[in-house]
């Protein structure tokens, strides 16, 4: 969002319902979501932005997919807002009626996406963790035609500084081959994100040919990395409304 719209920015909140509107050439309801956290981007991301070498649009929000109308079906099924009247002023616009909302969100029920898998939840988790830390941050980060879950970076154009693979049900030589590949490359700080009844099972896995990577691997748990957002989210928090960021 453009810093003129700072103040309807500042009303969002995670856990917010999101409906999304196409005003044009399809006018209609296409789909749903829930916010998940909302954030000032301060590093150059967008193409536009990159060219220009400034941030354009400083106030994002995140957000999770719920419901979804195929883009090549927007004219045939987009729910149309005669019946409920909305507000379609800005880019963002507040919707007071809640039962309208809902009604436009029943409307929508045979749209509903699946839910997100543990693996992406968790992939979802750290990549907000490194925004938080000011980082720029990717998903599916390819490396030799293998993809790491999630990288931080600290500029756009540099090499991963930080590299993540979550595995939480499949063997563990994947992750380990493709973390260490990426240290060996660049240099990178290979995290390895899974369950605590796994941990005995990944240590076995580093102790035979990975032992030498192993002293240079950190390895967390899926309740280490919600202890450490929960963590990181409430100072963000706190940060923001002291006007600290």
């Amino acid at each position: 969002m453009r810093p003129q719209l700072e103040n309807s920015w500042g009303k969002i909140h995670s856990g917010n319902l999101v409906l999304f509107y196409c005003t044009a050439p399809v006018k209609g309801f296409f789909g749903a979501g829930v916010i998940r956290s909302r954030f000032r981007q301060t590093i150059p991301y967008w193409k536009e932005e990159i060219e220009a070498g400034e941030v354009i649009w400083p106030y994002r929000f995140e957000f999770d997919v719920t419901h979804l109308i195929p883009l090549g079906r927007w004219r045939k099924l987009a729910v149309s807002n005669k019946p409920f009247n909305l507000a379609i002023l800005a880019g963002i616009n507040p919707v007071k009626d809640l039962e309208k909302a809902l009604e436009i969100l029943e409307a929508l029920k045979f749209t509903v996406i699946q839910p997100i898998a543990p693996e992406k939840e968790v992939a979802q988790r750290i990549f907000e963790i490194g925004k938080i830390q000011r980082m720029v941050v990717e998903t599916g980060y390819l490396v030799d035609q293998r993809s790491l879950d999630v990288i931080w970076k600290r500029t756009i154009r540099s090499v991963p500084t930080y590299a993540f693979s979550v595995n939480l049900k499949g063997r563990f030589d994947t992750s380990l081959q493709i973390l260490k590949h990426a240290h060996d490359l660049w240099n990178s700080r290979p995290f390895l994100i899974t369950e605590q009844p796994r941990l005995s099972e990944l240590k076995e896995a580093t102790s035979g040919l990975y032992h030498e990577f192993a002293s240079s691997l950190k390895i967390l748990t899926t309740g280490q990395v919600e202890e450490l957002y929960e963590s990181k989210k409430n100072y963000y928090d706190l940060e923001e409304k002291y006007g600290l960021r």
